[in-house]
């Protein structure tokens, strides 16, 4: 199927089904448009990802005192017996993506044992955004609350300026129009390079928040426009499917 013959109406916006769109649209149109599967049910990063997302949920489950380095560890190795080392370029290529892992989690979530509570722990939340026509969802991972202020974190393998452009756009609005008041902070932290972002939404960031949502949706509504990004073809599950296609970058990157 060509992608020039897909009609595409977004009536619900998914934080993943956007993440899959900025690394790569061709993939999303194979994986989320046909429902296509590729070579490979997962890439390794994702295979990574959904440990970070295990390991990080139960640590917070955890009271507080019970927050420590061994009890990290214990649930990083227990989820850690689960990945498959065919999913990684080889066993090096396993074992030292898993121990980047392991450091970084160790050196982020040891700044959060005293902090307080979340007041949000994975959960999904969705609200109608009527500037941009359509239902957004998202899973927030760890939101922190106190005296009305709210920090959202976000614990991923890696990203870029087009990724970090992404949650920051989209967290701001949505907290915005679910919450009615804006983070103190977005912090999206970095696993397998130790990388941290952060950023400190206005009022003044709000309308240039809906533009990139509308823009970003337009784009997503237009399949003859996706283009291939050609550094994410190493691993993706459906290269062989994929025309290279020589366009410039579009404007979420």
């Amino acid at each position: 199927m060509n992608p020039n013959d897909v009609q595409v109406q977004i009536q619900t916006m998914t934080d993943q089904h956007l993440e899959t769109f900025i690394r790569c649209p061709q993939r999303f149109y194979y994986q989320f448009l046909l429902k296509e599967r590729g070579r490979a049910h997962i890439t390794w990063e994702e295979s990574l990802q959904q440990l970070i997302n295990k390991v990080v949920h139960q640590f917070f489950l955890f009271p507080r005192h019970k927050r420590n380095n061994h009890q990290l560890i214990m649930l990083i190795h227990e989820h850690a017996k689960h990945l498959s080392y065919h999913a990684f370029e080889s066993k090096v290529h396993y074992v030292t993506a898993l121990a980047k892992i392991t450091d970084h989690l160790l050196a982020f979530l040891k700044q959060d044992t005293m902090n307080t509570e979340p007041i949000i722990l994975y959960e999904k939340w969705s609200t109608y955004i009527e500037e941009v026509k359509a239902r957004v969802s998202i899973l927030f991972e760890v939101v922190e609350g106190k005296d009305e202020a709210f920090v959202i974190k976000k614990f991923v393998t890696s990203f870029d300026e087009s990724l970090t452009k992404l949650f920051d756009h989209l967290m701001t609005v949505f907290s915005l129009e679910a919450f009615q008041k804006l983070p103190e902070r977005i912090e999206v932290y970095s696993l397998l390079n130790g990388r941290k972002h952060v950023y400190r939404p206005c009022e003044a960031d709000v309308a240039t928040g809906y533009d990139y949502l509308q823009l970003l949706k337009e784009s997503v509504e237009y399949p003859a426009g996706y283009m291939k990004a050609d550094d994410q073809c190493e691993q993706c599950p459906f290269q062989k499917k994929c025309e290279k296609v020589q366009v410039e970058r579009p404007f979420y990157h």
